[in-house]
């Protein structure tokens, strides 16, 4: 699917299983990407459903809102990215904050490389406060051989940061149910 080759959508995926004191500022981030091409596919479970609608009310990106019985992070995953319609997929998950420019840099790393189908970035973990952990870096590998490298012992990328070429994930036929 591309929708338009110089200004493709970015499908941002995530399940929500109950709502937590993060998910505002997580869609204030969301809102204030620099990259505006952005439609929001939630999963959650049902009995949240109101209340998300009035919490995503106050945003401007486009948002879908599926509501479920919960029966895994795997199976809410796979509902929005069988609801999405974005070239590219981004995993988010309810308590995530990301730089204003993380999706436009990584557009741009896409558009300039058409072979490459999944791209991370550099992540920061932070305490309920918003500070910066010390020690608590997620080890970044900058080069393909050393990501294939790490995936025999590791998942050498972190989940959130990244983002898919569509086709990636549904050749894979997305999640495994459960995880």
């Amino acid at each position: 699917m591309i929708n338009n080759i110089d200004d493709p959508l970015i499908s941002i995926l995530m399940p929500i299983g109950s709502i937590n004191r993060y998910l505002d500022e997580t869609l204030f981030s969301i809102d204030n990407q620099a990259y505006k091409n952005i439609e929001l596919i939630v999963a959650c479970d049902y009995s949240i459903q109101d209340e998300l609608i009035e919490i995503m009310s106050k945003y401007k990106f486009k948002s879908y809102i599926y509501p479920l019985y919960l029966s895994g992070i795997g199976f809410a995953r796979n509902v929005t990215i069988n609801n999405s319609n974005g070239d590219f997929l981004a995993p988010w998950d309810s308590d995530d904050i990301s730089d204003e420019n993380r999706l436009q840099k990584q557009v741009e790393y896409f558009l300039k490389n058409p072979n490459c189908d999944i791209v991370g970035t550099r992540v920061e973990l932070i305490d309920e406060n918003n500070k910066i952990i010390p020690n608590q870096k997620f080890k970044f590998f900058q080069s393909n051989k050393k990501i294939r490298d790490a995936l025999r012992y590791r998942q050498p990328l972190f989940h959130s940061s990244m983002v898919f070429r569509r086709n990636i994930l549904f050749d894979a036929k997305g999640y495994l149910y459960g995880h």
